[in-house]
């Protein structure tokens, strides 16, 4: 029996909406390089490009509600689980972001968003947790896969005899990252479908505003959020990411996550390192090396294979999904 029209739209649209998302964030790594080039280190770039980005958004907030598009439910009405997890999403979401980005001005932007791209695979794995979808033998050949192409990333210096030495730190950052990716995609799938799309991205953006700036200072480079201030000619970067690296995504993965589900938007997520590595191949003149790139296909086809159907057929859900209007 074909799939009823309705579900059908929706994932047409869910995708649709997913590949946007995918798309803009894929900007994020060289425009936060290019600020970088500038003199906006990457807090003051996060900072800068969350202000944007909620400026944006509650002007779509009020032009949505004026013509009575958008109905945002009273903090008072929602319920208190609700509240909860829009908070933890905004502060998960904070933190991804600045290690992401920090990881991406250690490693560089290839391998940065290689490690990082593990986090599909992981959300396949917290599937099988928290949702009942077994690990068959195709999905368990896929973790050994993954693993397998990300000790390749991480030694492909090593192996090619290339004089570099692999920063732990940025390693350590990018795959926390991750982590915090997969549990912002299960939050934003499931944690407030009383909130619209666009309502609920204005709020996470918001809340990384005062976020990243009590980040800086306790990090002690509370200058670079006052660099644009004294030298303008730092913020146009921090202005395209907000825009075309945030505000739109943003509501766009929000959205897609809901139509599709934590897993299958996950897939076309895998999008994103594609377009930032070639981003920063024609802008930044960051070439991966031939190993990097055989292992960054191990884990971006680990992380496809951990999300086809079992020998069984598709795996049916335990129970039905809280769907949330766009």
């Amino acid at each position: 029996m074909s799939a009823p029209r309705p579900a059908r739209a929706a994932d047409l649209s869910g995708a649709g909406l997913t590949l946007v998302a995918a798309i803009g964030f894929g900007t994020v790594s060289v425009t936060s390089r290019l600020a970088a080039e500038a003199g906006l280190g990457t807090l003051g770039y996060t900072t800068w490009r969350a202000i944007t980005s909620v400026l944006l958004l509650l002007v779509f907030v009020l032009v949505a509600t004026r013509m009575g598009r958008l109905r945002i439910p009273a903090p008072g009405d929602l319920p208190a689980r609700e509240r909860r997890a829009l908070v933890a999403a905004a502060v998960v979401n904070l933190l991804l972001n600045a290690a992401v980005l920090l990881a991406i001005a250690r490693l560089g932007v290839s391998l940065g968003m290689i490690l990082f791209y593990t986090w599909p695979a992981m959300v396949a794995v917290a599937a099988n947790r928290f949702q009942g979808e077994p690990i068959d033998r195709i999905r368990a050949a896929a973790l050994v896969l993954s693993s397998i192409g990300l000790a390749v990333v991480i030694l492909a210096p090593l192996l090619s005899g290339a004089a570099m030495t692999l920063d732990p730190v940025g390693v350590l950052l990018a795959l926390g990252a991750a982590v915090g990716q997969v549990v912002y995609t299960l939050i934003a799938a499931r944690g407030f479908p009383s909130v619209p799309s666009l309502a609920a991205s204005t709020t996470l953006v918001a809340i990384a505003v005062p976020g990243n700036i009590l980040l800086a200072l306790f990090l002690g480079v509370g200058a670079q959020v006052v660099v644009p201030l004294t030298d303008p000619s730092t913020l146009p970067w921090a202005v395209v990411g907000g825009i075309v690296g945030s505000a739109i995504p943003g509501v766009a993965l929000v959205a897609g996550i809901r139509r599709l589900g934590a897993t299958r938007s996950s897939i076309l997520m895998m999008i994103e390192p594609v377009v930032g590595v070639g981003l920063a191949w024609l802008l930044l003149g960051e070439r991966p090396g031939p190993l990097q790139l055989v292992g960054g296909a191990m884990v971006v086809v680990a992380g496809i294979l951990l999300q086809l159907p079992g020998r069984g057929g598709p795996v049916r859900r335990r129970r039905a999904h809280p769907g949330s209007g766009g």
